[in-house]
């Protein structure tokens, strides 16, 4: 039975260190189950710390399309998915991770009335100082 757990973990761990980071969300589209669009982009920014916290930034548009609240959350990786939650007890989503890369995530979530939200998100490369 341990032999299964351990891939599981290792990859679970691995997904963790992959979402490091800071990344922008190049675009959001929420597709309503009443047949309403909307796809918005370079929304806003999401950071992830390796010991299972976040902050998020989004611009006013995805913050009014009730997508999510800017500030801190808590973060759990899975194999497949991102668990976020935020500090109120109210904000709590399960993302499915349906294209994983170093530098770029495409996750998508469901909601209990049909909305879908997408999402794809591009890894901030790393500020380097100048060379003198």
């Amino acid at each position: 039975m341990l032999v299964l757990l351990l891939p599981s973990c290792t990859l679970q761990s691995q997904m963790t260190s992959q979402l490091s980071g800071e990344w922008v969300i190049e675009s959001y589209e929420l597709l309503q189950a009443n047949g309403v669009e909307s796809r918005q982009s370079n929304v806003g920014t999401i950071f992830f710390e390796r010991n299972g916290q976040g902050s998020q930034s989004f611009s006013s548009n995805i913050e009014q399309a009730n997508a999510g609240k800017p500030g801190e959350f808590h973060w759990q990786a899975g194999t497949r998915t991102v668990f976020i939650k935020g500090n109120d007890s109210d904000t709590r989503k399960a993302w499915f991770i349906t294209n994983s890369t170093r530098s770029t995530q495409h996750w998508r979530t469901t909601d209990d009335k049909g909305n879908v939200e997408v999402m794809i998100l591009r890894k901030k490369p790393k500020e380097r100082p100048a060379r003198n």
